[in-house]
């Protein structure tokens, strides 16, 4: 039988932090590492410490590998510091819990259905930002081949009775043209081959270019998520063991650019998912590193993006 003793060690904490830790909705996983975290630091009366995840799950028994995800996610959120250690990470507590940004914040604007579900969205198009290729950019489209003409000398070996010949009407008598007229006869022939250009918003058949705003508006009216069925996005993010928190901040910074008064407010794209799903898979935004021991971590504009998105919640 065990009789703990405050005279043994005891772990001060404010009540008011503790009822926030306690209201916040975090997940048992999460809850237990926090506590972790507090008694690793507050339990010896300091603000943070040096600490590895193996420490951390050693006191809440946790695995290692999902104390280390779980740090990532909480970081993300700004629940938690974190910053490169002798030992491991130095990490403490956000004590000023507004600054925290709420999971269900940022799961309500993902909310990812269940990998391997059935998705409206191939993923397939362009490799490149979701650009659809056509005639101004030289690539794809119906008659877009390469047109040989005079100029670029890559002229075939053709019956010159059909191409290069005028009838006169009057004499009846077939004239050979001299070079000039062959060559403007060649560019004649080329203008009714050549696929006529697009109207703007792309080529024909393909779905128009818009802003984020009005791709958004667009989910909106009709009762979509953005990205919650992008199947090629979670498949992704679940093979490369992603923090869905830091997809989460990665949207909440892409809107931030690409939105209404963003730097980028007037860019078009036909589609706006994989647009975004690029700019995860080759980390455009910059937001994150691994380390050594392959954990996801924040760079310092991903700091930057945790500090604007949680300026962003409600107070």
């Amino acid at each position: 039988m065990t009789t703990p003793q405050i005279a043994n060690g005891f772990t001060m904490i404010a009540n008011e932090l503790l009822e926030a830790i306690l209201g916040a909705g975090f997940s048992h996983r999460e809850q237990s590492v926090i506590l972790a975290v507090i008694r690793k630091t507050y339990g010896y009366a300091k603000k943070e410490d040096d600490m590895s995840a193996a420490q951390i799950g050693a006191v809440c028994g946790v695995a290692r590998q999902h104390v280390t995800s779980t740090l990532n996610a909480l970081a993300a959120r700004n629940v938690i510091t974190k910053r490169a250690g002798r030992f491991g990470m130095i990490i403490g507590i956000q004590k000023d819990f507004r600054k925290w940004i709420g999971a269900d914040h940022l799961k309500a604007i993902l909310s990812p259905a269940p990998v391997g579900s059935a998705s409206p969205e191939t993923g397939q198009g362009s490799p490149e930002m979701g650009q659809v290729d056509s005639p101004e950019s030289g690539q794809g489209g119906p008659g877009s081949e390469q047109a040989d003409s005079p100029e670029s000398g890559l002229v075939p070996n053709q019956d010159m009775s059909q191409i290069g010949t005028v009838t006169s009407p009057e004499s009846g008598q077939v004239l050979v043209p001299n070079r000039d007229t062959q060559k403007k006869t060649s560019k004649e022939n080329l203008k009714i081959k050549n696929t006529p250009k697009p109207p703007v918003g792309g080529s024909k058949g393909a779905a128009p270019r818009i802003e984020l705003k009005t791709f958004l508006e667009d989910c909106k009216a009709n009762g979509e998520r953005p990205l919650r069925d992008y199947a090629p996005l979670w498949n992704y993010v679940q093979d490369a063991r992603l923090p869905m928190d830091f997809v989460a901040l990665a949207w909440v910074e892409f809107m931030r650019r690409f939105g209404a008064g963003g730097v980028k407010e007037k860019n078009r794209q036909a589609n706006w998912r994989q647009t975004f799903r690029n700019y995860v898979e080759r980390n455009f935004l910059k937001l994150w590193y691994i380390d050594g021991d392959g954990a996801y971590l924040l760079t310092t504009l991903g700091k930057q993006a945790q500090i604007t998105a949680a300026s962003k919640e409600p107070a």
